[in-house]
């Protein structure tokens, strides 16, 4: 492939991952994509020939990016630096900012299977160097050895699904104490977490949200 041809096709994936971090996947066009890229429909159709050639590029990428964030975690810690802590909260807002939230839209237990053999061997190797991490901030004392892989996942997952559209894998101030409170939650464990009870008065109106009522 071309460098030119090579660079317009990363930038469509890129882009498609940008927008994907806060938008609903159902919501989100292949011509919004072309857009926001810079390119014409067609360029992007000779590139992807429909959604799922598209999102499979996307998982793809966010997987290779996890990849790489992980792999380089494991050298650092092996290091052995004198603060681990620095280097683990650093690791995780490098993954809360990649916008995990985009997979979990495109990449379900449903599909996974659908997925090319060669991404299924990259998830499994990104399994095995996630646990691997787990295992040395868990000995390390940074994490509860309660918390699983699962739980450790979900949290991401939540955390970057908050991400603003206006700034894609931006983390605003919100986003921020919400991820030192997670960061805290996984060293106490959840058997240790003490959870204050939500005042009488914090009903749905103060919320912000609407509860059914018994009736309904």
């Amino acid at each position: 492939m071309r460098a030119d041809a090579r660079e317009r096709r990363e930038r469509i994936i890129n882009t498609a991952c940008n927008l994907l971090r806060g938008r609903d996947i159902e919501g989100l066009t292949l011509e919004e994509v072309a857009r926001a890229a810079g390119v014409g429909i067609a360029t992007l159709y000779r590139n992807f020939p429909n959604r799922q050639a598209l999102w499979h590029a996307c998982i793809e990428h966010l997987m290779h990016e996890v990849n790489e964030l992980q792999r380089v975690f494991l050298e650092d810690f092996a290091s052995e630096p004198v603060d681990p802590l620095p280097l683990w909260h650093s690791f995780v807002r490098d993954l809360a900012r990649l916008g995990l939230g985009a997979l979990a839209q495109v990449m379900t237990p449903d599909n996974f299977q659908q997925l090319p053999p060669g991404m299924r061997e990259l998830q499994a190797a990104n399994d095995v160097q996630g646990r691997q991490v787990l295992t040395l901030v868990q000995e390390a004392g940074l994490v509860h050895s309660h918390i699983t892989p699962h739980t450790l996942l979900k949290g991401l997952i939540i955390l970057s699904r908050t991400a603003e559209p206006t700034s894609p894998g931006a983390i605003p101030e919100l986003n921020r104490q919400l991820l030192r409170v997670y960061l805290a939650g996984l060293r106490q464990g959840p058997e240790e977490l003490v959870l204050d009870p939500l005042p009488e008065q914090m009903d749905g109106e103060h919320l912000g949200v609407t509860f059914p009522t018994q009736e309904s």
